[in-house]
């Protein structure tokens, strides 16, 4: 009895059979292990974070949206107090609306990182004088 116990936990929980049985009907191991195991060339480095964490905040940008656009009422004359609303009576809907508005800022900071070239040091005074 004990070896049937012994066996079962190591086949692994039902999490493993469910991928087990699924794997077989689809093939969804040979799928993942295609788009997933890809070689990269010179090695990894941070730069391949930023796609990752862009896809990220697109995706959170998509979900936030959606959710906002359920309240949001886009005419002129109620407009903002639809906003309004979202804003004090929606459960979450203040947090909702800073997810989206620092994400939206996020996204144009991440999708233009700092370039690491040999950009000249006289760079920094242009940009504060214009």
């Amino acid at each position: 009895m004990d070896e049937n116990k012994k066996s079962a936990t190591m086949d692994g929980g039902p999490l493993t059979h469910l991928f087990r049985w699924l794997d077989a009907r689809t093939g969804i191991r040979a799928i993942a292990k295609k788009l997933l195991d890809e070689p990269i060339p010179g090695g990894a480095r941070f730069a391949y974070v930023f796609g990752s964490g862009l896809l990220f905040i697109f995706l959170l940008q998509v979900i936030t949206g959606i959710a906002l656009a359920l309240y949001y009422t886009p005419s002129a004359m109620t407009a903002h107090t639809s906003v309004a609303y979202i804003s004090k009576q929606v459960t979450g809907g203040a947090f909702l609306r800073s997810l989206h508005s620092y994400g939206s800022s996020a996204m144009i900071i991440v999708s233009s990182p700092p370039e690491t070239s040999r950009r000249p040091a006289r760079s920094i005074p242009q940009l504060i004088v214009v």
